[in-house]
């Protein structure tokens, strides 16, 4: 799909984003569960095991085989660091579809999640979607930056609709795109 050279600091880093795979279980495990670890994700709250995200993976790419998800991973020296993906909504939504992106914690504010998404919705644009939406929770500032940074606008705000297990709250905001 496509090889990027990141200049980090001190040294130049090759990366490579790709269409997934099903030998990525393993790799996209790993990175989903760090994230869930940082208690910054709203939609899991437990760490799955390697043979459930298996199943998952082989129904994701079925799904992509029948045109209804896209999923791109961002790979550096054979780990899967990065993550972006969307599902086309259903019947008379199916002009939707909805966004996820993923970064390891040590690669994020490096232009990364920058790059995968400007892949996503290059994707999405030649596969006709109009409108795409993102779910993001209101304390998690990396996920309203980037949106912010594609055009993205808030729709729709759910007061304290995500309870942490702190047992503090956030807002569960919805943002929209149109796509011309």
């Amino acid at each position: 799909m496509g090889v990027y050279i990141f200049k980090g600091k001190t040294q130049e880093i090759v990366m490579e984003i790709r269409k997934v795979k099903i030998s990525d279980a393993k790799g996209i495990n790993d990175l989903l569960n760090s994230i869930i670890k940082e208690d910054i994700h709203w939609s899991v709250i437990k760490t799955t095991a390697l043979k459930t995200r298996e199943k998952w993976l082989k129904e994701c790419v079925n799904k992509i085989k029948k045109g209804e998800t896209i999923m791109y991973i961002l790979e550096k020296k054979g780990e899967i660091i990065g993550m972006a993906s969307a599902k086309r909504e259903r019947d008379r939504r199916n002009h939707i579809w909805e966004i996820g992106y993923q970064i390891k914690e040590n690669y994020r504010k490096t232009g990364l999640c920058t790059l995968l998404m400007t892949k996503l919705i290059e994707s999405l644009k030649k596969n006709g979607a109009e409108s795409l939406i993102a779910w993001t929770v209101s304390t998690n500032n990396g996920s309203m930056d980037i949106l912010n940074k594609f055009d993205f606008k808030i729709a729709g705000r759910i007061r304290k609709g995500v309870k942490f297990s702190n047992k503090n709250y956030a807002d569960y905001v919805l943002y929209q795109r149109m796509l011309e």
